[in-house]
């Protein structure tokens, strides 16, 4: 029996790795921001150098956290298969194989009987 739980994790997580995708790309764009900013001020008088080195920085970190979340999180088709393959055993597989080969047999006794009537 599949606990119905299961499912809830495995949208959850899906859901999960959207927002670390999302939160990467606007991760990137916040450098490109932050990096655009510093090139412009550089040479201006009002420019906060220790201000946008913090920025950057903290970009960085997020940038790298979501990412890393983005590559170790796996995919709802993978962790369906996961739980596939949780429950597809070999005593499984050989008692379904049994089951399904007597239903097959049974089916072609039917065939067979229904011209013999």
């Amino acid at each position: 029996m599949i606990n119905p739980i299961i499912f809830y994790w495995i949208e959850l997580i899906d859901s999960a790795l959207s927002l670390a995708i999302f939160v990467s790309g606007a991760s990137i764009c916040a450098i490109l921001a932050v990096l655009i900013y510093y090139f412009i001020n550089e040479w201006g008088i009002d420019c906060n150098i220790e201000g946008t080195k913090k920025a950057f920085k903290t970009v960085s970190v997020i940038l790298v956290v979501s990412t890393t979340l983005a590559v170790v999180l796996p995919t709802k088709p993978t962790m369906y298969k996961m739980l596939i393959a949780s429950y597809a055993t070999e005593d499984n597989y050989n008692s379904t194989k049994e089951e399904m080969t007597e239903l097959i047999d049974y089916i072609a006794d039917k065939f067979n009987g229904v011209g013999d009537e």
